[in-house]
Order: C-alpha cells, then structure tokens, then sequence
C-alpha cells in the first residue's frame, strides 16, 4: 500500500522562493505504509525578467525520516506554452543537503542537478533520477553526480526556476513532479 500527499501551489498557496527558508515537507515515518508518494504542483514564472514581485524560483525541503529514502522522481507535467517559440534549455532541479541552499551562486553546495522539462530523458512522463545520477555541467559550474541512496535520513533542499533571455515577465512553466520515497530495507 502506497500512501499519496500533494502539494498544489494552486489550492494550498505559493511553494517558498525564499533559498534560506523553503517550504517544509515532512515525509511520513510509518513504517506499514509502504512507498509515500509526495506530488508537487507548481507554478514559476521567468526568472530572468525584472519584476522581483513575482514567484520565480520555489524552494522546498524534504525532511526525510531514517528508514526512508528518495528512489524516484518523475516528471508528470513540464508546460512552458506560455513562452511561445523561446522555450529555452529547460527548468533547472538543484538539490542540496540541509534545510536550506544557502549560495546560489556555489554549486559546491549542491549534491546533484539538472535541467529538466525538454531535453531527452527529463521531459514531461520521464524518469529524472536517472539523469540526477550522471552530474551536470554548464559552462564553469560543475555540480556532482547525486549519489544513489543519498536522499535518506536527513533534511534536503530542492530548488526549480525556470528563465529564458528576452521572455517577458509574465512567461511562466507550470510543473508537477512525483518524489517516491521507499522504505530503506
């Protein structure tokens, strides 16, 4: 038996975009539930306009009890129509260990990422884990492989915005994701 929890941004209200106090949530530690599906669905609109009152970059720690760990996550939905023709590289997925991600700018900080939403392999209906395990590199910024099982026993930070050069402000990527978390045999 599988238990499911979703976080709408659409009914329940905005996902934080502050990287120093993201939105909490707690990942159940029964352990006669089986797999605890988390579903996210969000809204971010372009990060590289220049109006800072809008919602571009959402936050989010999973604080992950002992027994569990992340195995899966899937790219339900990645609509970024409202850009038109400029869809750009994709949406960026960083992660980091602890209840914050406290520089951006320092991918050191980061236990994996990728972009994801229109490359092969990290599109809408597929399989992201698999390319968070491969590392990712663009231009002088490296981030590291994620580590299998490392999403376990603790609190990690997950951070998605999306931005295109010369999109207007009120272009925005509508996303849901699935994060799949086991019970650690």
């Amino acid at each position: 038996m599988s238990l499911v929890m979703v976080i709408n941004e659409f009914d329940d209200g905005d996902l934080s975009s502050n990287n120093i106090h993201p939105s909490i949530i707690k990942v159940k530690k029964a352990k006669n539930t089986g797999r605890i599906n988390v579903r996210l669905n969000a809204r971010v609109f372009n990060d590289l306009g220049d109006d800072p009152n809008l919602d571009t970059r959402d936050f989010f720690t999973f604080k992950v009890p002992k027994n569990r760990e992340l195995v899966s996550i899937k790219l339900n939905k990645y609509d970024n129509t409202s850009y038109g023709d400029n869809t750009g590289g994709g949406g960026w997925l960083g992660i980091g260990a602890g209840a914050s991600i406290k520089d951006l700018a320092d991918p050191s900080a980061l236990i994996g990422g990728n972009l994801i939403g229109v490359a092969d392999g990290l599109r809408q209906g597929d399989e992201l884990m698999d390319d968070l395990l491969k590392g990712f590199s663009f231009g002088e910024m490296n981030v590291p492989a994620l580590e299998p099982g490392a999403i376990s026993g603790g609190d990690f930070t997950f951070w998605f915005q999306e931005g295109n050069q010369g999109a207007e402000n009120l272009q925005f990527v509508d996303y849901s994701m699935t994060f799949k978390f086991d019970l650690i045999a």
